[in-house]
């Protein structure tokens, strides 16, 4: 007979295990002299909600949890992973997770009522492609501005290429998932952008999205031709879900690889070419460091209601909101 290398964990074993956990998480604030704990997905997020925080409480200290042990043991990164703790929250100890499809679902009790921060985009790579913040890393890395690349205009299209299709995602998802599967839609998304792609501000890369989107948007239409999606482009309306803002709320690592990857592509080619050559000159550092540089606080709400979440959590009451436009640097 085998034994099983990983004994079964009843339910209640594993509330009591979290639960434990927990605990030592809260009694380590005193020890480091911190706000709160908080568990996020992995150690890559730190960069953003180091940012987040910085800007919503810059007074206060926390201190971040990129992994715990699992009830087998294991050290376990992953949204899953923490929210084994949502139960166990408190003004103390708090996760912080990437929104996913999490929104759109309506999955109840994500919110700061129960000490937990979303994004409110799918990921937090979607922040840092904010079209402003995309123009400002290429201006730091090449010299270059509008004129060489225009990445609000290349978002834009981006954005509406894909809203069409996020439409019929969005009503499969949530009325027949096994019907369009969150994979085929993420495979629309992988795009190539190196060479000729990126030509003529992305054109080819840009009219390659767009003829897969219309191929998959006509394969539904024919399939289901008396299905109207009116009333999902209303309910995502009422959710700030829109055509001009959907590549926020697409797979966000796809869409931050191809912009980083075009980024870098450009400054190798403004390094080469003396035709681009400016007093500014080339960054020494990559393109993709200083888009993690900044995120663009202030210009959609998006980004806002998180702070507001931070605010809420820490019984912070709201500033009187400015005119000006606000960007962060750390």
């Amino acid at each position: 007979m085998k034994l099983s290398p990983r004994p079964y964990k009843t339910d209640e074993e594993k509330h009591r295990f979290f639960e434990l956990a927990a605990k030592r998480y809260k009694a380590e604030c005193r020890l480091y002299g911190v706000q709160a704990m908080i568990h996020i997905e992995n150690k890559n997020d730190e960069v953003f909600w180091g940012k987040i925080l910085h800007r919503a409480c810059p007074g206060f200290r926390f201190r971040f949890i990129a992994a715990s042990r699992s009830v087998n043991g294991n050290m376990t990164a992953g949204c899953s992973q923490a929210m084994n703790y949502k139960p166990f929250l408190d003004e103390h100890f708090w996760i912080a997770i990437d929104s996913d499809y999490r929104r759109i679902q309506a999955e109840p009790d994500i919110d700061a009522a129960h000490f937990i921060l979303q994004t409110y985009s799918y990921s937090f790579e979607n922040h840092f492609c904010w079209p402003a913040n995309l123009q400002r890393a290429l201006l730091e890395a090449t010299g270059q501005g509008k004129r060489f690349f225009d990445f609000e205009d290349f978002i834009s299209r981006y954005s509406h290429a894909v809203w069409p299709v996020f439409l019929w995602l969005s009503h499969m998802d949530r009325t027949a998932p096994e019907l369009f599967s969150r994979n085929l839609f993420h495979r629309q998304l992988t795009l190539p952008v190196n060479g000729r792609f990126l030509e003529r501000n992305g054109d080819a890369t840009l009219d390659l999205l767009e003829e897969r989107c219309k191929k998959l948007c006509k394969h539904f239409d024919r399939k289901f031709p008396n299905t109207d999606l009116s009333a999902e482009k209303d309910y995502l309306e009422r959710l700030h879900i829109t055509r001009d803002n959907a590549f926020l709320f697409v797979r966000g690592h796809q869409l931050y690889d191809c912009v980083v990857l075009m980024g870098e592509q450009m400054q190798r080619r403004v390094r080469k070419s003396k035709r681009y050559k400016t007093a500014r000159g080339v960054s020494d550092k990559s393109f993709e460091s200083h888009l993690l540089r900044q995120l663009c606080f202030g210009n959609y709400p998006e980004i806002d209601w998180i702070i507001e979440d931070i605010h809420q959590i820490l019984g912070i009451r709201e500033p009187e909101p400015s005119p000006e436009q606000n960007t962060e640097t750390t």
